[in-house]
């Protein structure tokens, strides 16, 4: 975990740029508060409560989860079936981002991926 951990932390820097836009997808907020309601991150729930305040600081962009993303999530012809990462690549596929990931499940989609 360490290793990916680093792996994304250099991504993010590389990425870093000035004209660079990080967007915090609801999505991800979601899988949190999802994850440590079931008890899959039992030690979660600082961020779940905080989630804005713990992002805030850092200037991150929030976009706002259309329908033409909740469509798109739907019906994206990729196997991998979390709820989470069609989310995740389908506002990447409309929005033309890229998204910072080592999940190999999540390179299904035909969203752009560093890592």
């Amino acid at each position: 975990m360490e290793e990916s951990s680093a792996a994304i932390e250099e991504a993010v820097n590389e990425t870093s740029v000035e004209n660079n836009v990080v967007r915090i997808n609801a999505a991800s907020a979601w899988e949190i508060a999802t994850k440590h309601r079931i008890g899959k991150l039992p030690g979660a729930e600082h961020a779940v409560t905080n989630f804005g305040d713990l992002i805030a600081p850092d200037g991150f962009a929030h976009p706002t989860i259309t329908y033409q993303h909740a469509v798109t999530a739907g019906i994206c012809e990729a196997e991998h079936r979390d709820p989470f990462d069609r989310m995740l690549a389908a506002q990447a596929i409309i929005e033309d981002a890229t998204l910072v990931t080592d999940d190999a499940a999540i390179k299904q989609f035909r969203a752009k991926t560093i890592c």
